[in-house]
C-alpha cells in the first residue's frame, strides 16, 4: 500500500481505534505499519478484514479521483493544526474546493440549531458576513438553519467557508443546499 491508502485504511477502522491511531502517528510510526499491527493485534487470524479494508481504500482513492475530491493525510502540512492538536483527529480529511481556506486564514465556526428562530438566522449570517468581510474563513456543517445562513453570509461578505459535512464531501445533505455547496 501507498501512504495515501495507508491513511485511509486508518480512516476505515473502528472510531474508537482512532485515539491510539494518532498517539501511534505522534510517535512516528508509519501509517502502513500501524495498520499491519492494528489488524494483528485486535483481529488476529481474519485477513478477510485486511482484504476488506484494502479493497475499500482502492475504491475511495478511485471515487475521490471521479469527484475531483482531494484527500489530506494527517501530517501533511494543509492539514490544520488545530485538528491535528485534538486527541482524536480523522487520519484522513477529504477536500473539496480550495484547502487553502482550511490553513491560510484564520477560522471561526458558527454552528446553531436546525430550527433556527428568524432572529438566530439573521444574527448567524449578519455575524458572518462581518467576520468573513475581515479576512475569517467561516466553518459550519452546512445543515438547515443557522449553519446554512453561516455559509450564506460568509459568501456575502465576500470571504470564504468551509463545509463540514457528515455524510461525507460528495453527499450533499440537506440536498436542497447543492446551490450553496457549490458556491
Amino acid at each position: 500500500m501507498t501512504d495515501l491508502s495507508d491513511f485511509i485504511a486508518l480512516s476505515l477502522l473502528p472510531i474508537r481505534w482512532t485515539p491510539e491511531i494518532a498517539e501511534r502517528l505522534r510517535a512516528g510510526g508509519h501509517p502502513g505499519d500501524i495498520f499491519e499491527q492494528l489488524i494483528a493485534e485486535r483481529w488476529p487470524g481474519q485477513p478477510e478484514r485486511r482484504a476488506g479494508i484494502t479493497a475499500c481504500s482502492a475504491r475511495a482513492i478511485d471515487r475521490a479521483a471521479r469527484g475531483r475530491i482531494m484527500p489530506l493525510t494527517w501530517g501533511d502540512p494543509a492539514y490544520p493544526p488545530a485538528l491535528a492538536a485534538i486527541v482524536d483527529p480523522p487520519p484522513i480529511l477529504w477536500i473539496r474546493g480550495a484547502v487553502a481556506s482550511l490553513v491560510d486564514r484564520p477560522s471561526v465556526a458558527i454552528v446553531g440549531s436546525r430550527a433556527a428562530t428568524p432572529y438566530g438566522l439573521e444574527v448567524a449570517e449578519k455575524l458572518a458576513i462581518d467576520l468573513a468581510a475581515r479576512g475569517l474563513t467561516i466553518v459550519s456543517g452546512l445543515a438547515r438553519g443557522a449553519d446554512s445562513a453561516a455559509h450564506r453570509g460568509a459568501r456575502a461578505g465576500g470571504g470564504s467557508t468551509v463545509a463540514v459535512l457528515g455524510a461525507g464531501v460528495d453527499v450533499i445533505y440537506p440536498p436542497e443546499h447543492g446551490p450553496l455547496a457549490r458556491d
